[in-house]
């Protein structure tokens, strides 16, 4: 891969099912419960 896209994909926003764990990092809520749910029940994390 590029080095653009390695970089993309190991930002935050970029969400990747595969990868998914659980995280302490500050989240928004997304305004849906059944998808913060599916987010770790916290939403999607902020970006510092």
């Amino acid at each position: 891969m590029s080095e653009l896209l390695n970089t993309l994909m190991q930002d935050a926003r970029v969400w990747q099912g595969h990868r998914h764990t659980q995280t302490t990092q500050p989240a928004q809520s997304t305004g849906y419960q059944v998808l913060d749910n599916q987010l770790g029940g916290l939403g999607w994390p902020r970006v510092p």
